[in-house]
């Protein structure tokens, strides 16, 4: 400190006069916290819709450009998010705000969350983005190979559903899991680098930190399930042996194994003896499955016309071979 203020500093001290701003009054820190999250929800909009419009791309185009601006808008997010300064700051205006709304109060609390999973040095936080989006491109781009010719993972599903020779289901559904081969290493790399992320913000595991920062309890969470699973495995049991025995008699198996289900995950049952949906789409073209989609959902009062518009339905090479359903910007722009 220069002598001149520091003197200046001394004289005020002596004279009784406090230095330090006076505190915040309650009115004060509600609207101090409202005019920060003005400004906190519209750059986070600005960069978790410039984020999701990358991502999109990403899914669409799975080249390595669109994969590596889908990790540098992904980054920008979570860089803004480490501030220390807008952390503590916000961290003060919530616990000194007296009279906010329930929703207000929420919206600040939501905020607080994101910034404090973010208290992490950038080049950590880079490297864990970058690690995850290239895991990401890989099983997008993957297609399995199986007798020297190249599959998508819908090809292989109905290969899977199709097919009646039990080694050949064999081979698919081993060529259905090759990606893992690939991604492997990496994943578990990634998942170290987390739970070294995790510790540094004082907890035991990235896990554990990511239930936290949604708000659960982990061993609540856990008991749930320990309670879902007690009280639904005696049924699982039931069904699945009832199953099995059709499946044996199908395949002439005396055992049956992961490739003769028709989900390479058990994700879902084979379709009953009595009825296979699958039929009713058989003869139908992609287009035709599309259109009486739009007819339901326009039937029940809930038109599509403009999410199919800004949508990507069919598949193609290097495209994300996943369904899913994307809210790029928390307004009105959905797609599938």
């Amino acid at each position: 400190m220069p002598l001149r203020k520091l003197i200046s500093t001394i004289s005020l001290l002596l004279a009784g006069v406090s230095i330090f701003p006076p505190p915040m009054s309650a009115a004060d820190s509600d609207a101090s916290l409202r005019a920060f999250m003005l400004d906190y929800q519209k750059t986070t909009s600005d960069l978790q819709t410039a984020a999701n419009l990358a991502q999109w791309d990403a899914y669409n185009d799975g080249t390595d450009a669109a994969f590596t601006l889908a990790a540098e808008k992904s980054l920008a997010l979570s860089k803004y998010h480490s501030d220390p300064g807008k952390f503590q700051m916000l961290k003060n205006l919530l616990d000194s705000a007296k009279n906010l709304t329930p929703f207000e109060r929420r919206a600040a609390e939501k905020a607080l969350l994101a910034f404090e999973q973010n208290q992490l040095p950038v080049e950590l936080l880079e490297k864990m983005t970058n690690m995850s989006t290239e895991i990401e491109q890989i099983f997008q781009n993957f297609r399995g190979e199986l007798d020297g010719k190249s599959y998508s993972n819908n090809e292989l599903l109905d290969k899977l559903r199709e097919g009646t020779d039990s080694e050949e289901r064999r081979k698919t559904w081993e060529t259905l899991k090759l990606v893992g081969e690939q991604v492997a290493p990496k994943l578990i790399a990634l998942a170290k680098l987390r739970n070294e992320a995790a510790r540094k913000l004082g907890y035991d595991n990235f896990w554990q930190m990511s239930v936290r920062f949604q708000e659960y309890d982990p061993e609540n969470l856990l008991n749930i399930f320990a309670e879902l699973n007690r009280l639904g495995k005696p049924l699982f049991a039931e069904v699945k042996e009832e199953m099995d025995a059709e499946l044996k008699t199908k395949f002439g198996v005396d055992l049956v194994k992961p490739w003769h289900y028709d989900n390479p995950f058990f994700q879902q049952a084979p379709p009953s003896k009595e009825v296979n949906p699958c039929d009713f789409y058989d003869k139908k073209k992609r287009e035709d499955i599309a259109a009486i989609s739009v007819k339901y959902y326009t039937d029940i009062g809930l038109p599509v016309d403009e999410i199919l518009k800004r949508s990507d339905l069919y598949e193609r090479e290097n495209k994300c071979q996943h369904a899913f359903s994307f809210d790029i910007d928390a307004k009105r722009d959905v797609r599938i």
